[in-house]
């Protein structure tokens, strides 16, 4: 609209993405396709506003990262949960809040998610990122490790600080 006084974008695209009376809704999926050293395309979330008559747009991170150093061979995925069955990714609406992206809720929430590779090969040894929901694990998390013989084994983690959008948890 040419005579708005502001925009709003949200990337990455998708046809589910809204935008009603200044409330974002998007998603973070649940299943993520990655590559060791590097976090799932088109899954961490970005929205931005521009003032009219000011070209520049500025964007703010939505999400948070979970890095996880995968130091065997032999896996299929890598699931992180919460051991407290925190919401970390699904459907979820958002507000701009004055340029600090604040989640005001999840319309289908999702507790787990996967990271696989694109092909279903075992994943490479190396650093993977899970980009989830900014949130607290207040009694840790755990990521399963599928294994290619079809066990799974489980690497627990105590409570962390709470991971506010943007950063990055090592």
């Amino acid at each position: 609209d040419p005579a708005a006084q502001e925009y709003y974008a949200i990337y990455p695209f998708s046809s589910g993405h809204s935008l009603n009376n200044g409330v974002f809704t998007t998603q973070i999926k649940a299943q993520q396709t990655v590559q060791a050293g590097s976090m799932a395309e088109n899954c961490a979330v970005v929205v931005g506003k521009a003032e009219a008559g000011n070209p520049n747009m500025e964007f703010k991170n939505v999400c948070s990262l979970v890095k996880f150093p995968l130091e065997v061979a032999g896996v299929k995925s890598l699931t992180l949960i919460g051991n407290n069955n925190e919401v970390i990714a699904g459907q979820f609406t958002l507000i701009w809040n004055n340029g600090d992206p604040q989640v005001t809720g999840n319309t289908k929430p999702e507790v787990t998610v996967t990271l696989r590779d694109a092909e279903g090969a075992d994943l490479a040894i190396g650093d993977y990122y899970f980009t989830i929901l900014p949130t607290e694990f207040t009694k840790g998390f755990s990521v399963i490790l599928g294994m290619n013989d079809g066990t799974q084994q489980i690497i627990r983690h105590r409570a962390v600080p709470a991971l506010s959008r943007g950063q990055i948890f090592c």
